[in-house]
């Protein structure tokens, strides 16, 4: 299990033993910036993280050699003014952004271009696509959660 801890700045990894009741700390890691947010896992050696701070890229976890040797690679064309959330993949490998203040931004899979921006609501703070291809949206400002079943097509420019 990973926590990210926004106040210092840390991911902290434990050990799980029984889910709800005995956790080990293993060790911790420095977040790359401030306020780390939310995590994406690929697998267990690839993971996204998503800091809550302006200006502030997804980037890549990547596992290297040991267990505590993470690697972090910006995704630098998802620096965003707005305060970025939560991510999510879809079939296709693309990145789904979700933004407060700003909507969702959806990106190709190596989070270089930009392929569109979705301006649902400025106050997305939470995005869930499931592998039926639904999505959900927390939107936290109106107290609301939105519902889509998007036609999605995996052509890409």
């Amino acid at each position: 299990m990973i926590v990210a801890t926004e106040t210092i700045a840390v991911l902290s990894f434990y050990r799980v033993y029984a889910p709800g009741s005995n956790y080990s700390f293993m060790y911790s890691v420095p977040a790359p910036k401030t306020s780390p947010c939310s995590l994406y896992k690929v697998n267990d050696t690839f993971l996204y993280l998503v800091h809550y701070y302006a200006s502030t890229p997804i980037y890549k976890m990547i596992l290297s050699g040991n267990s505590s040797n993470w690697t972090f690679v910006p995704l630098p064309n998802t620096a965003t003014p707005q305060y970025p959330v939560q991510m999510a993949i879809d079939f296709c490998g693309r990145i789904w952004f979700a933004i407060y203040g700003l909507g969702v931004n959806i990106y190709d899979p190596t989070g270089s271009t930009l392929l569109a921006t979705w301006p649902v609501s400025t106050g997305v703070g939470g995005i869930l696509m499931l592998d039926n291809y639904e999505l959900y949206l927390a939107d936290y400002d109106n107290n609301q959660l939105l519902h889509f079943t998007p036609n999605l097509q995996c052509s890409l420019p």
